[in-house]
């Protein structure tokens, strides 16, 4: 049954046909392609209207590819953005570049779609267009990182500022917005390398200057990341310069000054977002959750905090077991970057702790409704919610079904990958190594490159003893990301704990050692190697750090080898006590009590 009765139906298709013009072409040829224009628009504005929009986004598309209208084109445009369509949007964007090139706010859009797509030169050369016209480099650079600090991909924006940085090397602001998304992707090392850029360039910015310190502080030089700090807070004596100090020394972890610091902005400037912000993020931390609340129910009242201060009252009245009540809270949480993880722990709560399963589907429906652009995320909280509740079929009918009826969409595919890597996940759990390996074959179906499902893949290979299979898939990932500290230390562990290759896999994890010098996992296979190339004083060292940074059982049993190799039974003992009284249980610790206790 149509969505419009049939005459209602005639009348707006005659609408549509009066109101746009497709222009260029004369004759029948021209009535006919200003026909397929309107017909385009006309079926975009029902599925609008049903609240289909990837669907209108793709009508307004081809519209805009057939009509010369420049409009339509920047139509098709928002609608993509709007509803996170990356390959249509790119599309109506080449289109509307191509009827109205002199506008300058196709290249922003352009920018943003390659960046999307991954392709980091492309999206580089047309943000340079954004900065070349605006007033000035420094402007033009403070505008694209407003536009690239909000994507999603933090690697691949720091990339694109690194290429437009090569393209204008003399811009502190330039610099500048490199070292923020530097460190905002967790490369640190560049981070202090382009701060310290900057402040050569612009040497009495107080913000530059802050960053340098930030650069300094993640890169463990913190005495001289606070002193630098310092200097800038004394020269430039103002309240949000004291603030980024304050907030300096909360990740320092000097907590007491950082609240006396914060209390004094506070007292100079009662009501000051940012600081009543900072001042609850160091409650929170603290563990003080009346404290922590009392400020966040301060910050919801204004605009700019408004949706961050719902999100964590949300945490704290889970914390406090409140489930309605952060339901409640997390309800409100419809934009910023915690607006998706707010609604799927809405959900859980409703069907893990309210027993409410048709209220949690429904939650994730609706707020998908009323926000298209986060559709995706929300569908895959729908797929999980059904194969937790057993509805398999259900769940993957529901993801084929979003990807039939929106081909283009690249997320969605990832997405249905995704689900069948969380439905292998708990075959794994249940020890179904069977249903678990059909799950991953077809996950990869869909998606044959994806990372975590081959990494999946071959973890599970290598359980089931087909070590050869397993060793050249986790190459292949190395091979292809060589920077993957995962896959390099999956690769070293398992050369180092199931072959005799032990130089070879000390290699790998070295290699992931410098891109992760603090993970807990990488530091105990460093151990571990070490102990089987009979370094064992140099091993010890390794597993204790691991072990002090996460407790462990395994951690612990390569410990406790160590020290029975070096003859320290006491020492092996005292582990062995300590970590089974945490894991009494634990199938790996029970052989090693037996051995001691003998």
């Amino acid at each position: 049954m149509s969505y419009f009765p049939k005459a209602t139906l005639v009348i707006l298709l005659a609408l549509a046909v009066g109101a746009c013009a497709s222009g260029g072409v004369t004759g029948p040829e021209a009535s006919q392609q200003k026909g397929d224009v309107d017909f385009h628009l006309l079926l975009a504005e029902i599925a609008r209207e049903r609240g289909q929009f990837p669907e209108a986004a793709r009508h307004y598309r081809d519209a805009a590819l057939l009509s010369t209208d420049a409009t339509i084109a920047e139509r098709a445009v928002m609608m993509a953005e709007s509803t996170g369509q990356t390959e249509v949007g790119l599309e109506a964007a080449n289109r509307w570049r191509k009827l109205a090139p002199e506008d300058p706010r196709v290249y922003r859009f352009l920018g943003a779609f390659e960046l999307r797509s991954q392709r980091y030169t492309k999206s580089a050369e047309y943000y340079d267009r954004v900065i070349v016209e605006a007033p000035d480099l420094n402007a033009g650079f403070g505008l694209v990182l407003g536009l690239v600090g909000t994507e999603e991909d933090r690697a691949g924006a720091t990339q694109v500022m690194r290429e437009l940085v090569k393209r204008h090397p003399a811009s502190a602001q330039g610099h500048y917005g490199l070292g923020r998304l530097a460190l905002r992707s967790g490369a640190n090392e560049l981070a202090l390398e382009h701060a310290q850029s900057a402040a050569d360039l612009n040497p009495d910015s107080p913000n530059i200057q802050l960053l340098l310190a930030r650069a300094l502080l993640v890169n463990r030089q913190v005495d001289e990341s606070l002193a630098l700090a310092e200097a800038v807070v004394k020269r430039h004596d103002a309240p949000e310069l004291r603030l980024e100090y304050a907030e300096l020394l909360l990740a320092a972890r000097r907590s007491d000054e950082a609240r006396g610091l914060l209390n004094g902005v506070l007292v100079e400037v009662p009501g000051m977002p940012e600081a009543v912000r900072a001042l609850a993020f160091l409650e929170l931390s603290a563990g003080n959750l009346r404290e922590a609340r009392a400020l966040f129910d301060e910050l919801k009242l204004g605009q700019r905090y408004r949706t961050e201060a719902f999100y964590y009252l949300g945490r704290i009245a889970e914390t406090e077991d409140q489930y309605l009540q952060a339901v409640r809270y997390y309800s409100r949480v419809t934009q910023g970057a915690s607006a998706a993880e707010a609604q799927l722990r809405a959900s859980q709560l409703l069907y893990e702790r309210l027993s409410d399963a048709d209220g949690a589907l429904r939650h994730l429906e609706d707020f998908a409704a009323a926000n298209p652009r986060l559709a995706t995320p929300m569908l895959l909280g729908r797929g999980r919610l059904l194969v937790l509740m057993e509805r398999n079929d259900e769940a993957m009918a529901l993801l084929a079904a979003a990807r039939e009826a929106d081909p283009d969409n690249n997320s969605l595919t990832e997405a249905h990958a995704q689900l069948y890597m969380f439905t292998a996940q708990l075959a794994l759990g249940r020890e179904d190594l069977e249903a678990a390996e059909a799950l991953l074959n077809a996950g990869l179906d869909i998606r044959p490159k994806d990372t975590t499902l081959r990494y999946s893949k071959a973890l599970l290979l290598e359980r089931t003893d087909r070590l050869r299979d397993a060793i050249g898939l986790l190459r292949e990932l190395v091979n292809e990301q060589p920077d993957d500290a995962l896959a390099l230390n999956a690769l070293g562990y398992t050369l180092a704990d199931r072959t005799k290759r032990f130089t070879e896999a000390r290699r790998y994890i070295q290699r992931a050692l410098v891109i992760e010098p603090n993970n807990p996992a990488i530091l105990d296979s460093m151990g571990w190697v070490l102990f089987k190339l009979g370094e064992h004083e140099a091993a010890l060292t390794f597993l204790q750090r691991a072990l002090s940074m996460q407790r462990d059982p395994e951690i612990g049993a390569h410990l406790i080898k160590v020290h029975l190799a070096l003859d320290q039974h006491q020492e092996a003992k005292a582990v062995l006590d300590d970590l089974s009284a945490e894991n009494p249980d634990d199938p790996i610790l029970k052989p090693l009590r037996d051995a001691l206790n003998q």
